[in-house]
C-alpha cells in the first residue's frame, strides 16, 4: 500500500480553487525499525524462532479450511515475480539467512501440500514436519502485531477538469526536474505539477481513500474504465492526518478509523483540510492496464484475503505468511481470521515489526471492511526446513 499524492483544493459553493493539499496516511502508528537480521548488531530482531510449534497446529488446521483460489492465485503470481526477481537476492533475512530461493521453495511446497492433504489434521501434520517458523517480533518485541487493512477503492471520474472533477492525480514530473528536491509546499507555489494531471475525482473525500490505498479503479464520465498505481514519490516523510487528529483531541486513538475521517470531515471540512495541508510528501500516479489492478510495490497483482504489506527491511519479500487475528465481516462484526497469506506490499505507514495491513479486496464493501480493521494478532513466516 501506497501513499498517493492528490492536488485538493478548498471545497466552496462547488467550486475548487488553486490550493494544494495533500492527505496522508490515516493513522501513524508507532513501531520500531527493523535492519536485516544478518547485521550482527544491537537492533531490535524482527524474526524469532520458533523452536516448538505444535501449538500451532489449530491455526494451521483453520488457514487450510479457509484456504481457496484465491490463496492459489497469490502462491502462482509470486512464484511467477520470483521467476524474474531471483537473481537479486531480495531476501536476506536472519542469520544464517531466510533467501529468496527459500522462500521461493516454501511457495512451491505449500502449494503441493494444499493440494494434497484430506483435511486440516493431515495438512498440518505435514506442515508442522516439513517446515521451519520464525515469528514476528512485533511491537517491542512482545510478539504484539498490529494488523489493519487497505482496499481498492472504486470512484467516478474524468480526463478532464471542471467544476465538478476538480481533484487531479498526477503523473511523474521527474523526467522535467527533480521531484526530491521538492516539498509539498515548494511544488505548490511554484505550480510545477501544472500539465501533469492524468485524471480528476469528483469528490474531495473519495480522493483522499485514493491516496490512503495507493490505486484506485475509476469509471470515467465517458464510459470507459481506468486503473491508476503509484509509480514514485518525492522521497519526503509525510504527516500522518489521523495522528494530527489524535493529538488535537478531535478523536481518540481507539476511535480513530476511515470513518472517523469521514465524520470529521462532514462535521469540520476545514478543520481535516488544514491538517492535510501538513504534509510535505507526494506521491505519484501512472496508469496501469485494469487487469494488473490493483499491483503492489513489488508489481505484483494483488488478490483479496491473500495478500499483506509489511514492512520489507523487516519481512522477507514475497514470504508465506500465517496469520491469525480477526477481521470485521460485512455487518462489522470481528470474526477470527486464520490465513496462510503473501507478503506482497509494503506502505507509507507499514514500519517495523509490529505492524501488517491485509488486503481485503476492490469497491465499498472490502472498503468498509478494511474501515473497521484495527486487531492485535500474531505473525509467522514459514521457511522449509
Amino acid at each position: 500500500m501506497f501513499v498517493i499524492t492528490l492536488r485538493f483544493t478548498s471545497f466552496g459553493l462547488g467550486f475548487c480553487n488553486s490550493k494544494y493539499v495533500v492527505l496522508m496516511v490515516l493513522v501513524c502508528f508507532v513501531s520500531i525499525g527493523c535492519q536485516h537480521l544478518a547485521h550482527r548488531d544491537n537492533t531490535p530482531k524482527s524474526l524469532v524462532l520458533v523452536t516448538e510449534a505444535s501449538h500451532l497446529r489449530p491455526l494451521l488446521e483453520s488457514a487450510f479450511d479457509s484456504a481457496d483460489l484465491n490463496l492459489n492465485l497469490s502462491i502462482e503470481r509470486t512464484l511467477k515475480w520470483y521467476s524474474s526477481v531471483s537473481a537479486e537476492k531480495l531476501s536476506l533475512i536472519g542469520n544464517p539467512p531466510i533467501t529468496d530461493e527459500m522462500i521461493n521453495e516454501g511457495l512451491i511446497e505449500i502449494q503441493r501440500l494444499l493440494d494434497t492433504s484430506d483435511n486440516g489434521s493431515e495438512f498440518a501434520d505435514r506442515v508442522l514436519n516439513k517446515f521451519t517458523f520464525y515469528r514476528a517480533a512485533g511491537d517491542a518485541q512482545h510478539g504484539r502485531v498490529l494488523f489493519t487493512a487497505y482496499f481498492a477503492p472504486t470512484y467516478l471520474a474524468s480526463r478532464t477538469r471542471s467544476k465538478e472533477y476538480c481533484w487531479p492525480l498526477y503523473g511523474d514530473p521527474s523526467l522535467v526536474f527533480d521531484v526530491t528536491k521538492m516539498t509539498r509546499s515548494e511544488l505548490e507555489e511554484l505550480n510545477l505539477l501544472d500539465g501533469h494531471e492524468i485524471v480528476w475525482l469528483s469528490n474531495e473525500l473519495d480522493a483522499y481513500l485514493v491516496q490512503v490505498n495507493g490505486s484506485a479503479q475509476l469509471s470515467l464520465v465517458d464510459g470507459s474504465v481506468m486503473c491508476v498505481a503509484h509509480t514514485r514519490t518525492n522521497e519526503f516523510p509525510y504527516q500522518s492526518i489521523g495522528k494530527l487528529l489524535i493529538e488535537g483531541g478531535h478523536a481518540s486513538a481507539d476511535e480513530m478509523s476511515m470513518q472517523t475521517i469521514r465524520r470529521l470531515h462532514r462535521s469540520d471540512r476545514q478543520l481535516v483540510s488544514d491538517l492535510m495541508q501538513r504534509n510535505d510528501r507526494f506521491v505519484f500516479f501512472e496508469t496501469i492496464g485494469c487487469s494488473e489492478f490493483p499491483r503492489s510495490s513489488l508489481g505484483i497483482t494483488l488478490t483479496p484475503e491473500a495478500s499483506v504489506a509489511t514492512d520489507h527491511s523487516c519481512f522477507p519479500s514475497g514470504g508465506l505468511a500465517l496469520i491469525s487475528t480477526k477481521v470485521a465481516n460485512i455487518e462489522g462484526d470481528q470474526e477470527p481470521f486464520d490465513r496462510l497469506m503473501i507478503n506482497q506490499d509494503t506502505g507509507g505507514a507499514i514500519k517495523g515489526a509490529g505492524r501488517v495491513d491485509l488486503y481485503l479486496g476492490i469497491g465499498p464493501e472490502a472498503g468498509f471492511r478494511a474501515g473497521l480493521q484495527k486487531s492485535d494478532g500474531m505473525l509467522y513466516y514459514l521457511v522449509p526446513k
